[in-house]
């Protein structure tokens, strides 16, 4: 078993790592800031539209180079900035992880369960807590300590940032707006009385007027994003676990009714909306015309942002949990059936395949030419072209 490193010097080895700091006999040295690409994935779904699009080009077949062992569960997607990826569990760890051989930088434990995929802005990781008193966190990685936390009660979704204020849904049936730099509460919207609100497992997402969001009570909520106050809602027949997938003129939600609803983000009427016959757990990813998505029947389809017609369809051989994950050249998913798909985004034909350890509920990320598969129930596995070295 590895020998647990202390938090603050083994952070600052990653920052010093990406920032191209200088390792010499005198220790390490930050000598510029963290540097920014095109494929880092910063929040969950990798915008705060929540698309799951990512600017990668992945070459395939793939290969295998290195697989990270977290420990515990892993119900997030990692972050992922320029040449480390941040792992977090539902032990409550937050690890660090090089992303060129996979070795193990650091690690720093809080509270409880990190379900959701936190936000990185700069060094500043902020982190949602499914219980405990500290549940919304803002740990600093170069100081490797807490810069500030808060009890906003039990979250299982992932914080969203945006204009310098966090946004967070609840299980006690809340979303709050907190400033980012001391997480002083700015709003909270409450879905009803406190005795009747339902949990919310559903992440938010906006387009900047609006957030949007899913709760177990069967609703999308829109939520003016300065003042806090209700625009619309809409009543599906199931419960809403997925997150939404928002774009300047549309909500894209996934329902339990096993129905997929386009709605107008104005108003929240239906733009349509597609009978998948099967109940919706994972957020869809979505382009400007193509919407993916994956269901508890093993599909994953893809369907006409414009219109709600299905295009084509590919059939897995078990539930499909989470969203699909958009490149320029595939759209890849993953199964509980223990296998990665990779099919091309205009027919649905299989470009390749990979079979991971063990069942897949948590969607794949890439950076740059890397693609990272999180696997039941604490591995994390990085695959490479096979053509590159």
């Amino acid at each position: 078993m590895k020998r647990r490193l202390d938090v603050r010097w083994s952070v600052i080895f990653v920052l010093a790592m990406i920032a191209g700091g200088i390792l010499g006999c005198g220790g390490l040295k930050i000598n510029r800031a963290w540097k920014t690409h095109p494929s880092d994935w910063l929040q969950y779904g990798g915008s705060a539209a929540r698309s799951n699009v990512q600017a990668a080009n992945i070459k395939f077949p793939l290969k295998f180079v290195w697989e990270f062992n977290a420990g515990g569960g892993i119900a997030a997607t990692p972050i992922v900035r320029e040449s480390v990826l941040i792992i977090c569990t539902l032990h409550g760890e937050i690890h660090a992880v090089l992303m060129t051989n996979g070795k193990h930088l650091g690690r720093l434990s809080l509270e409880s369960a990190i379900a959701g995929t936190p936000v990185l802005d700069g060094a500043m990781l902020f982190a949602g807590i499914s219980r405990g008193e500290e549940t919304l966190v803002a740990v600093d990685l170069v100081a490797g300590r807490k810069r500030w936390a808060i009890n906003a009660g039990g979250i299982e979704s992932s914080p969203l940032l945006e204009e310098g204020k966090l946004y967070v849904t609840t299980l006690d049936g809340v979303l709050l707006c907190v400033n980012k730099h001391d997480g002083a509460e700015l709003w909270r919207f409450e879905t009803g009385a406190a005795e009747s609100r339902k949990p919310i497992r559903s992440s938010p997402a906006t387009n900047g007027r609006i957030i949007a969001f899913g709760s177990d009570d069967g609703s999308v909520y829109a939520v003016d994003m300065r003042m806090g106050s209700l625009k619309w809602k809409f009543g599906t027949a199931g419960s809403i676990f997925a997150t939404p997938v928002i774009g300047d003129d549309d909500v894209i939600a996934g329902s339990l009714d096993g129905i997929l609803y386009c709605l107008r983000a104005d108003d929240g009427t239906i733009r349509w909306k597609a009978a998948l016959e099967a109940p919706l757990y994972g957020a869809a990813a979505a382009t400007d015309s193509v919407v993916y998505i994956g269901t508890s029947r093993g599909e994953c389809l893809a369907i006409d942002r414009r219109t709600g017609r299905k295009i084509w369809s590919f059939l897995a051989k078990s539930i499909v949990a989470s969203a699909p994950l958009v490149v320029s050249n595939a759209v890849l998913f993953g199964s509980l059936d223990r296998r990665l798909y990779v099919l091309d985004p205009h027919n649905g034909t299989t470009v390749g395949m990979y079979d991971a350890n063990g069942r897949i509920r948590v969607s794949p990320v890439a950076w740059n030419d890397f693609l990272f598969v999180t696997s039941e129930d604490r591995f994390v596995t990085a695959l490479k072209s096979e053509d590159t070295p």
